[in-house]
């Protein structure tokens, strides 16, 4: 009878493992991306950022996260087999279509092995030491977490220089427009 009660019980437990063996256990980003998103430096509200490029700078292969598109927010994976990495942001607007007004982001880090579960394996984990940037149409950069883990949440702000338009003045020479502006990118100067 005892036999029989151990019998049973191992089953029991096999069987609580074998469905605990999912990948429920883990989150959806099994690797410590940090995400970064897009701000205004003016109105330190949410902004979408027209006609980019993103990529890592000196990254073997193709480094391009973002080809000419738009973007609030974006993920900007380190290299774990270097203790920095960098990213720069190329604008196509026109007047800042040149690699003179590219922008570079530079993370310095600690690389933290550590095995998260069964279910995720093993990954790293980044303590950031110092971050920069240059300021061509970025004003700053703000890190809310120095520990970036495999949490979808955001962890880097990136403020952009923006601007409001003045209210148009009522005036009766309705041929004054300048089309000259993309309408596109008038919050991105």
């Amino acid at each position: 009878m005892k036999y029989k009660a151990i019998v049973i019980f191992a089953a029991c437990s096999g069987i609580s493992l074998l469905s605990g063996c999912n990948s429920s256990g883990c989150t959806d980003n099994k690797s410590s991306i940090p995400l970064a998103g897009f701000y205004s430096y003016t109105t330190l509200s949410p902004i979408s950022v027209n006609k980019i490029s993103l990529g890592g700078v000196d990254a073997p292969d193709d480094s391009l996260i973002i080809n000419n598109a738009s973007a609030s927010e974006v993920y900007l994976p380190f290299r774990a087999e270097h203790d920095e990495t960098q990213f720069y942001i190329h604008y196509h607007s026109r007047g800042i279509d040149d690699s003179a007004f590219n922008d570079t982001l530079t993370f310095r880090y600690n690389r933290l092995p550590y095995f998260a579960s069964e279910e995720c394996g093993a990954m790293y984990k980044y303590e950031v030491k110092e971050f920069s940037s240059t300021y061509h149409l970025i004003d700053s950069i703000a890190l809310l977490d120095v520990n970036i883990t495999n949490t979808d949440r955001e962890t880097i702000r990136i403020f952009f220089r923006t601007y409001t338009e003045p209210p148009e003045e009522d005036t009766d020479d309705s041929e004054n427009t300048d089309d000259s502006v993309d309408s596109a990118n008038r919050n991105m100067l």
